[in-house]
């Protein structure tokens, strides 16, 4: 999942329906695309573990191309698919939304945000369906790209936007989810496909989480989660969350990493925490680790030259884990089930690192085709590792 910040206050973007792209659709490049039977799934694998990644090439070109490769952690990529020239119907430039849309679907459809450059009117924006099984396949075609969306496990896309809905890509059906008063979903799926995280509201303005189903209906609790990337971890063991509070003190603007969790007097268990001005190491993207007691946290010197991923599983007690590469900003996408594996994507440098926690040990899992694009996408996992 990714999930995207509106960049208007346009009215809200609704995929409206599926169609079948027009007299020039994106073609498939090469010997290297499969061409499995409709029933195969090339996303499930071979039983080896495997990163799954999307590079897109954005050149001077009126439209652009994207290939699909699972990569293991040993480096041997297999190529799933490549399209080129890829645009909707009648549009004569595209190129992927800024603010990008690329999210991986487990029955094999891939999604992309396409935009016609240089607008930001939602109506000059489209979704892209890609059926990863049949080489050839038409791509599907859906008006507007959602700000946030994410695939569950039955391979329905969520569309979290000012209304909550759900398309089916292999049908083009589309449904509408109830939302309750009182009630906010987060861009989480429910492991068994049924609804989604959400949290509702009592009198006082305090959140309980809990399920919002297909139906409409909240049952408080903590569900488990859908997690394709593993990075989908939003509580821990005991039900906290994290979030970021920023307060002014007397020598400047203390910036700390909080758990809030009930029972707990505000704010919570303070993880991390750097002031400005200050030489402390200052805290940037992080997640909950697999046991939910403990935090993956990507910190930077005050300069900014240097990078490392720590496991902190004692407050304000810093453990690295292993240096990445400076004079770049890293973020979390993709932690394997049991941590062994964890991926970072920098645009500054267009690559995705593929971190070793057992060995402490990184190295480059995928690069950016073209010198100072953004870089490949990390979409999930073929078999875990």
């Amino acid at each position: 999942m990714r999930v995207r910040c509106p960049r208007t206050a346009a009215a809200s973007v609704l995929v409206l329906g599926l169609v079948a792209c027009g007299t020039t659709p994106p073609s498939p490049l090469g010997s290297d695309a499969t061409s499995p039977a409709p029933s195969d799934n090339p996303i499930s694998g071979s039983g080896t573990a495997e990163a799954l990644v999307v590079s897109i090439l954005d050149d001077a070109g009126p439209y652009f191309a994207l290939r699909v490769d699972a990569i293991t952690p040993g480096g041997a990529s297999r190529p799933i698919a490549s399209y080129a020239d890829i645009h909707p119907a009648n549009w004569s430039e595209a190129s992927p939304t800024s603010d990008p849309l690329v999210l991986l679907g487990p029955t094999g459809w891939l999604a992309v945000g396409v935009e016609k450059p240089g607008s930001v009117i939602a109506a000059d924006e489209a979704t892209l369906f890609f059926d990863l099984r049949v080489r050839g396949s038409a791509v599907r075609e859906a008006v507007g790209a959602p700000f946030q969306a994410a695939f569950g496990p039955t391979g329905l896309l969520a569309i979290f936007d000012e209304s909550l809905h759900t398309i089916d890509p292999e049908t083009g059906q589309s449904n509408d989810v109830h939302v309750p008063q009182g009630v906010e979903p987060r861009v989480n799926w429910l492991a068994d496909g049924s609804g989604f995280l959400a949290d509702q509201y009592d009198g006082a303005g305090n959140p309980h989480l809990g399920g919002l189903s297909l139906s409409g209906g909240f049952t408080p609790g903590l569900p488990t989660v859908y997690a394709p990337t593993g990075f989908e971890r939003p509580f821990g063991k005991d039900g906290g969350t994290l979030g970021v509070g920023v307060s002014d003190g007397p020598n400047g603007a203390d910036t700390a990493l909080v758990e809030p969790r009930a029972g707990l007097e505000p704010p919570g268990i303070v993880w991390f925490a750097f002031q400005e001005p200050g030489d402390n190491p200052h805290f940037g993207d992080f997640a909950w680790d697999a046991a939910g007691t403990g935090l993956w946290i990507v910190f930077s010197n005050v300069a900014g030259d240097r990078s490392w991923l720590s496991h902190v599983i004692e407050p304000k007690k810093d453990s690295r884990i292993v240096d990445l590469p400076g004079n770049a900003v890293w973020q979390l996408v993709g932690l394997s089930p049991d941590d062994h594996w964890i991926v970072l994507s920098s645009d500054d440098v267009g690559q995705l690192v593929l971190v070793d926690t057992v060995r402490r040990e990184a190295g480059v899992l995928a690069q950016s085709a073209l010198a100072g694009s953004a870089a490949p996408f990390f979409v999930g996992w073929s078999v875990a590792p």
